[in-house]
């Protein structure tokens, strides 16, 4: 009995052509970083504050300070700036693993929490602060 192929080998001529690489929207790619961030004065505003959770270390932060999003803006997408509020790298991570058990063992209203910060930026602002 012979054994056949079904299909046949493919040549050993030239490899496929590669796709090239999809291009960055830069104008996209700075407007999602506005809406998501208020821009680079608002995310170094927001910064500059302690970390919600710990302050300055009396909790175990660790890590540096970043900017948090207490609200999705939906499937794959940040939310808006004003649900940003300041937490270390530690607490932040831990937030992603489950915002409302994270709120509840610290006892904490983020979404509370993310408006006075939002009033606060909003009142730097009309107080003649960096925008």
């Amino acid at each position: 009995m012979t054994l056949r192929r079904s299909t046949s080998l493919r040549s050993r001529s030239a490899p496929k052509a590669r796709k090239p690489v999809r291009r960055v929207n830069r104008q996209r790619k700075a407007r999602n970083f506005d809406r998501a961030y208020g821009g680079a004065k608002r995310r170094a505003w927001l910064v500059s504050h302690p970390c919600i959770i710990g302050g300055n270390r009396r909790l175990g932060c660790r890590g540096v300070i970043v900017p948090a999003h207490t609200k999705g803006g939906g499937m794959g997408h940040k939310g808006d700036a004003k649900y940003n509020v300041p937490m270390c790298d530690g607490h932040h991570q831990e937030s992603h693993r489950g915002v409302q058990t994270f709120a509840a063992k610290y006892g904490v209203n983020l979404s509370a929490i993310a408006a006075s910060f939002d009033a606060a930026w909003l009142a730097h602002i009309a107080a003649g602060g960096a925008a």
